[in-house]
């Protein structure tokens, strides 16, 4: 994945995030991350799996928007 796809999908789950009031905990814990390590995939550092982006598209109901920045 290239890094601006990469900042697309990050600014897009923060935005889902901040809109509904959903934490890095919460968020985390629902796809098997510490808030740390969802913390370190939210800023870039890591790369996202690809079962933990389809967990955050269920947990945010946001699958439609990822699917047309990873494809």
């Amino acid at each position: 994945m290239t890094k601006r796809k990469i900042d697309k999908l990050n600014d897009l789950i923060r935005g889902e995030m901040k809109r509904q009031k959903v934490t890095q905990n919460q968020a985390g814990y629902y796809i098997g991350l510490s808030r740390s390590q969802f913390a370190t995939k939210l800023s870039g550092k890591a790369e996202w799996r690809l079962k933990e982006i389809i967990g955050i598209a269920e947990l945010l109901k946001i699958g439609g928007a990822i699917s047309e920045i990873l494809f």
